[in-house]
């Protein structure tokens, strides 16, 4: 093979590999970029749901109604119309009994008519006096980080003798977005 054939053969294989690894440099780069974005997304949905109204509804009557493999608790409450979508354990304990329940609801979806449609949330009304079985877990919130790092302890005041997941779950976080700023800034920063 003469020089000049080798050197056209290794300048061709030059510019092959250099451009499948500018190639594929670029579409790492845009998975990275891609995954920030979502990343950025779902964090600001999170604000958003958490940020957004709820509703504590007490000593609620309501109609119980099968939907599909689910169980849907329907009432009226505050000139509002709800439709309570009931899982696990609660899709049967509240089948039979649908008087004098407590429901915490955040509207997953809203339909024209107005309608909030909500999933879980649902508890037994209180029976003894709020004040006899005031619970407080005490809540304690920590930053890990090297410049502005903290540990506070907070307490978090229910006055229910029965809490659902949600309701708690839904009140911590907005609690640290109110106080924290959580979910805000950038994405790893929530």
């Amino acid at each position: 093979m003469k020089f000049t054939a080798i050197a056209k053969a290794i300048f061709v294989l030059g510019i092959l590999t250099t451009s499948v690894m500018i190639t594929e440099n670029q579409s790492v780069n845009a998975k990275g970029k891609y995954e920030k974005m979502n990343r950025l997304y779902d964090t600001n949905k999170l604000h958003q749901y958490y940020s957004g109204p709820s509703y504590e509804l007490t000593n609620v009557s309501g109609q119980s109604q099968g939907y599909y493999d689910s169980n849907v608790l329907l009432f009226n409450q505050q000139n509002q119309k709800f439709q309570v979508f009931l899982l696990g354990k609660d899709e049967n304990k509240y089948k039979e009994k649908t008087h004098g329940l407590d429901v915490f609801a955040v509207p997953e979806l809203v339909d024209l008519d107005g309608r909030i449609f909500s999933v879980s949330g649902v508890t037994k009304k209180n029976v003894k006096s709020i004040f006899e079985s005031l619970r407080t877990p005490n809540l304690l919130v920590k930053k890990i980080d090297d410049k502005d790092g903290f540990s506070i302890d907070e307490f978090f005041f229910i006055q229910k003798e029965e809490v659902s997941l949600k309701e708690l779950d839904f009140k911590i976080r907005k609690l640290l977005i109110k106080k924290y700023k959580l979910y805000e800034g950038s994405a790893d920063k929530g």
